[in-house]
């Protein structure tokens, strides 16, 4: 043999970094990390790999995550998808000076985040810097508690990231200020937020929870000067929430949401539905063209009035009430088959009974 000879070339200088990424992709975690141990490339991909989604699972990972973090700039600079759970085990780590300043310094270098989650009230100091300064231009999903502190710091932070399309901020507090929100799309928020918004908001899915405040005057009034001019002809699903009024707003949707196909409404207080309320709804589902599912969450609503609303609304094909769930399949026969599902709720178990109606289709 010759000893000049060059050694033989390895597969993995020549093959494609394409295939090497979905090699990856087939490893375990533990995988990745030997892997990455094995050479620079390796580790490279492993980093964009590993790095991608990253949380808090546990209270001594989440401190070393951290400090791994703040100590390897191109590591923070692969996370695309940043969570902070609710759940964290260890409520004393907000009280760790070091801590707090650590995630300081890593929301700070998250430039390339996509996706931000923060369901924990664990870090308010942190975040609240965090709304005040950070800045990520590729963010398209945020997620967080929204408490009455930070109330005041988040318009500004969300009119500074026109690429949001998706915004979750679980519960009811009342929003002051111009909200610009471009791109969204899904919109998860309390009235007041809805009621902030500027320009066109091309909202497709709203949930909507009402403040106890606002709950007797906002009802409609955010149907008529909000959701009409922000979700229009876009809008196909809204999720009311804690409202005051259930007919008023279904009521309303006809004129102002013509296009919607699902509309769940939750009152503050479930309660049943008087006959003249029942006769309301009735007519204002003969005046939609598009519902396909309804969910009132009233009680004492008879099984005749969920039959009525169905024929009034041809195409209804569910509706679901606190006591039953109806549901209209089409056959072959051009005949529609009515299901009505009694639900029975016992201190032992839940029984479930079904009673098939038929009725031609004109």
């Amino acid at each position: 043999m010759d000893s000049s000879s060059s050694p033989a070339e390895s597969i993995i200088d020549w093959l494609p970094l394409e295939i090497l990424i979905v090699i990856f992709l087939l490893c375990s975690r533990q995988d990745w990390v030997s892997l990455c141990q094995t050479s620079k490339l390796f580790e490279e991909l492993g980093t964009c790999i590993l790095y991608k989604e990253i949380g808090s699972p546990s209270p001594t990972s989440f401190e070393k995550l951290l400090q791994t973090l703040c100590a390897n700039p191109r590591k923070a600079d692969a996370v695309r998808h940043f969570t902070i759970s609710k759940l964290h085990p260890d409520p004393s780590l907000a009280l760790v000076p070091a801590l707090n300043t650590s995630l300081v310094v890593i929301l700070k270098c998250l430039t390339r985040l996509e996706k931000l989650t923060l369901d924990s009230h664990l870090f308010t100091n942190a975040y609240d810097e965090m709304l005040r300064d950070g800045s990520f231009p590729m963010l398209s999903d945020f997620t967080m508690d929204a408490t009455r502190a930070n109330t005041l710091l988040l318009p500004p932070f969300l009119s500074r990231h026109p690429n949001i399309t998706t915004v979750t901020l679980k519960g009811a507090s009342r929003f002051v200020g111009p909200i610009a929100l471009p791109n969204a799309k899904y919109l998860e928020a309390s009235s007041s937020f809805f009621r902030s918004l500027t320009g066109q908001v091309p909202i497709s899915t709203a949930i909507v929870s009402w403040n106890s405040r606002d709950r007797a005057s906002e009802s409609r009034c955010l149907l008529r000067a909000v959701l009409a001019q922000h979700g229009g002809n876009a809008l196909t699903k809204l999720i009311c929430k804690h409202v005051g009024a259930i007919t008023g707003i279904i009521q309303d949707v006809p004129e102002y949401l013509p296009n919607i196909r699902t509309l769940h409404i939750s009152p503050h207080v479930t309660g049943s539905l008087r006959n003249e309320e029942c006769d309301a709804v009735t007519r204002s589902l003969g005046r939609l063209n598009f519902l396909k599912r309804l969910d009132v969450i009233a009680s004492a609503v008879s099984i005749e009035t969920i039959e009525r609303w169905g024929r009034a609304c041809p195409t209804l094909e569910m509706c679901i009430t606190c006591d039953h769930t109806w549901m209209r399949k089409r056959s072959l026969m051009k005949y529609t088959k009515i299901y009505c599902y009694c639900h029975e709720y016992t201190s032992m178990r839940i029984s479930l009974c079904w009673f098939p109606f038929f009725f031609r289709t004109p």
